[in-house]
């Protein structure tokens, strides 16, 4: 009892919102930001992984010094911890990321100096289910330019820039709509092109 206890205020000690405020060698590489763990075991966050970002969902178990996540996509990751009040410092070999407790600040809105575009592309049941039409509605409102389209392999590919703070509130937006559709979503860097007025429905 004593034991499950422990476990069980381990766990409890990460709950929350955490954001990124440093990696190494770097966020391109290795990074893990907007995470979210709850109290029902499960977790979600944007990971990136040898320059492969993802929105990834899925469940974790951790005991105070050693964290595993296990994602919905398969497989599971391993990563030592250290854990001080609203610091969160998680290692896996020479890969190291530090999180700040909080749904603000962070390396997103410290990046945010310029327009930053990106490429996302959803896979599950994402077609048919009025994705192309949301996504443009929850871009209205934000300052953010790009598109959205369907492709033949079941997949729907959106590209969307603005100022990095405004990006990842849009994509987040859009995560959260369909978070019973998305199965996966694989994010990656774009150049900004800086000639497009509005967000719009590819055909």
């Amino acid at each position: 009892a004593g034991l499950l206890l422990c476990l069980t205020g381990c766990q409890g000690a990460i709950i929350g919102d955490w954001r990124l405020t440093d990696a190494v060698p770097n966020r391109q590489v290795f990074s893990i930001d907007n995470a979210t763990f709850r109290g029902d075991g499960t977790y979600s966050a944007t990971t990136t992984i040898e320059g492969v970002t993802n929105n990834e969902k899925g469940t974790y178990d951790f005991n105070g010094f050693k964290l595993l996540l296990r994602p919905q996509a398969g497989g599971q990751r391993s990563y030592t911890v250290s854990l001080k009040l609203d610091r969160l410092e998680l290692t896996a070999g020479k890969r190291h990321a530090v999180l700040q407790k909080g749904k603000k600040g962070g390396m997103t809105e410290a990046a945010g100096r310029g327009p930053i575009r990106c490429r996302v592309l959803y896979s599950g049941r994402v077609q048919g289910v009025c994705f192309r039409a949301t996504a443009q509605e929850l871009s209205r409102g934000r300052a953010v330019v790009g598109f959205v389209q369907n492709l033949p392999d079941g997949r729907v590919e959106l590209e969307t820039e603005g100022a990095a703070g405004d990006v990842e509130d849009f994509l987040a937006a859009v995560a959260r709509h369909f978070e019973g559709c998305i199965a996966s979503a694989s994010r990656t860097a774009v150049p900004a092109r800086g000639d497009e007025a509005r967000f719009e429905i590819r055909y």
